[in-house]
């Protein structure tokens, strides 16, 4: 149930909240009743509590965000970061909030927008009041930081031995950083993220004394740091991992990044990238046995990673992300043939996949409830038809049947369709049509660009389209997202 409160300006004496709840409503209803981003929510009364009965992440997140129509909002023109405002315009709020150390133990910055400059005392000193106020309490970081001088961050930095949470994303801009990340014993969740180059920690990130680090989100290091970062960190502790590495040339079969990921044995996420692989380079030959991963549930492969798949097991896993390149569809069949998964969900683009490929990787994941496909690239007409939908097709539900029990067909139409349209779309809509018959709750959401097609494909294309395509194809990518 989502919870939307609304708070009002209390007697002296007490601070009190009106809880209203509600449930989301259905796409349909979505679609028939709000036209906007806004969530809607039909609203029953619950009567008043006291502001301090109230479970902590749901005060934390209305003082920190604010109140607004849109409980979960993201975006950036409905947050209100008035937690300090409060505290200075009612004093029943203001002793609460200044009796409650953990509402200030969150504190989200982005200087993309503040922009603060070296030597802002002002700045620095409302900072200093913030991490004052959190007391003791383990604190939840994230900085985006564009244009962030070394004295704001070393502000942050001198509080690491209470960091619970921290994510640091670096820009364009990066000051001199001196200081050193280590002593962070409360650690449970670390992000370092750079969005041009590598990430600029000068010093050895030890994680000896981070014996609750849990998820590690490392975008843009290169294999040295990563090196140094093995060296002292809790591989059994370890469940979610999101390793993108920079190096120019680095082998997916690289040994040492294959006996790193065997080390992660109680892994439940993994999502790996490589942004500078070169097509000339060979892979070293990797002596050893496929590296077993036995609990990892969700595993996420960027472009030009599908071969990995040929040093893996991972015989749990419910969820799988992947872009082949060419070739590469010998070695995902392979892999689903070595490790038996119960696929549930799967994300797969097409593009290089050869048809051979496509129907025994469909045959190794009878398990298989979500499936999302997508072109790639451009549509390539002179195939003709890519005739994916006699394998989707059911003639005859008695005989055996590709991923029978698939409920969510996700499908992702190239740019431009202009030859064979009619064609591919008689076969979409048979294939589509009878898996409806042959399962009832089965569904089809398909992504096009209307203006791409004449009247006759968009109709015929109506016939088996729900109207929650591309709320349920966001959904699907927040899920294989790993943002924490």
């Amino acid at each position: 149930m989502d919870l939307i409160c609304e708070v009002w300006r209390s007697q002296p004496r007490d601070t009190w909240c009106t809880i209203t709840g509600g449930y989301t409503p259905s796409s349909k209803e979505q679609t028939h009743r709000n036209r906007g981003n806004h969530r809607n929510h039909l609203r029953v009364e619950m009567g008043s509590i006291k502001l301090d009965t109230m479970p902590e992440d749901i005060l934390t997140h209305i003082l920190l965000y604010g109140i607004t129509d849109d409980f979960e909002t993201n975006n950036y023109e409905y947050r209100k970061l008035f937690l300090l405002m409060i505290s200075h315009t009612n004093q029943a709020l203001r002793r609460f909030a200044l009796s409650t150390p953990y509402l200030w133990s969150t504190l989200y910055i982005d200087t993309c927008r503040n922009k603060p400059a070296r030597g802002d005392d002002g700045l620095l000193n409302l900072f200093r009041l913030w991490i004052e106020r959190s007391g003791d309490s383990p604190l939840n970081y994230k900085i985006t930081s564009y244009t962030t001088s070394a004295d704001v961050l070393e502000l942050f930095f001198r509080e690491k031995r209470r960091w619970k949470s921290v994510k640091l994303e670096f820009g364009d801009h990066v000051p001199h950083l001196s200081f050193e990340p280590t002593d962070m014993p409360y650690l449970q969740n670390f992000e370092l993220v750079s969005l041009r180059d590598y990430v600029p920690i000068e010093k050895i990130i030890h994680l000896s004394k981070s014996t609750q680090l849990g998820r590690l989100y490392l975008n843009q290091v290169d294999s040295a740091q990563w090196r140094t970062i093995m060296e002292t960190i809790h591989t059994q502790q370890l469940t979610e991992l999101y390793l993108g590495l920079t190096d120019r040339g680095l082998a997916v079969a690289d040994p040492y990044l294959l006996k790193s990921l065997g080390m992660f044995t109680n892994l439940k996420r993994l999502k790996f990238d490589l942004y500078h692989m070169s097509k000339f380079n060979f892979d070293p030959v990797w002596s050893g046995p496929p590296v077993l991963l036995p609990n990892l549930t969700m595993l996420v492969l960027a472009a030009g990673c599908g071969k990995l798949t040929q040093y893996l097991t991972t015989p749990s896993l419910i969820s799988l992300s992947i872009i082949p390149l060419k070739d590469e569809g010998s070695w995902i069949v392979n892999y689903f043939r070595r490790s038996h998964p119960p696929l549930e969900i799967m994300h797969l683009e097409i593009y290089y996949l050869e048809m051979g490929d496509l129907r025994f990787i469909l045959q190794e994941v009878p398990n298989l409830k979500t499936f999302s496909l997508i072109h790639g690239k451009r549509y390539n007409e002179s195939k003709g038809p890519y005739n994916i939908w006699s394998l989707l097709r059911v003639d005859d539900p008695s005989l055996d049947i590709l991923v029978p029990k698939l409920t969510d067909l996700l499908y992702d139409l190239p740019e431009r369709w202009e030859r064979n349209t009619n064609e591919e779309v008689l076969l979409l809509v048979d294939a589509v049509e009878s898996r409806k018959r042959y399962i009832r709750n089965f569904h089809f959401h398909i992504l096009y660009w209307c203006y791409n097609f004449s009247r006759h494909v968009r109709n015929m294309l109506v016939l088996v389209d729900e109207p929650d395509a591309f709320r349920t194809h966001e959904h699907l990518e927040e899920v294989f997202r790993f943002s924490g």
